[in-house]
């Protein structure tokens, strides 16, 4: 999937927003802009916040039932991968520690980024349907493409109900 998005990419400009762990995938041939970094602008929206992303392209990556653990635990515990469920809405309202650096949250709020964003995905797609699309999904993981004018680009800083700002009124 990465290779093909790859290709595009080369052809257009374009960003993959996705977690850090693949951004070996695109190092020499990709845009990459960090998931964690992302939701975590998310979670601090007000009506005067600003979020832009360069491209005319972004590829929004969403793990559909997140690994439960990341890195060396598989190999200790099979659980990471059984025990997976599908992104909620119990998922979205999970708090964010503030302050880890990007590749902890993929240890220890795995199922959060990813519920947060395919409910921020939902929200912004009610705001521009003709311009964002599902690209590509299978039973793990779907990826939404979002065009944008480059020249005119999208403030991708929205109330998705479930800002933690939102929850604290």
């Amino acid at each position: 999937m990465n290779r093909r998005l790859i290709k595009k990419l080369t052809q257009r400009c374009g960003q993959l927003l996705q977690p850090v762990n693949n951004i070996s995938v695109v190092m020499n041939d990709g845009h990459h802009y960090e998931l964690a970094k992302f939701i975590l602008e998310q979670e601090q929206w007000t009506p005067n916040k600003q979020i832009e992303i360069p491209g005319e392209r972004i590829y929004l990556y969403i793990e559909k039932k997140p690994l439960v653990d990341y890195g060396f635990r598989f190999l200790e515990f099979e659980e990471g991968i059984t025990r997976r469920k599908p992104v909620s809405h119990q998922g979205a309202l999970e708090e964010l520690e503030q302050g880890l650096e990007y590749n902890d949250y993929y240890q220890s709020y795995r199922y959060a980024l990813n519920s947060k964003a395919y409910f921020w995905v939902q929200q912004f797609r009610t705001y521009f349907p003709e311009d964002v699309r599902i690209y590509y999904e299978d039973d793990e993981f779907i990826v939404y493409e979002i065009k944008q004018d480059e020249y005119a680009r999208y403030n991708f800083a929205i109330d998705y109900g479930y800002n933690s700002r939102e929850r604290e009124e």
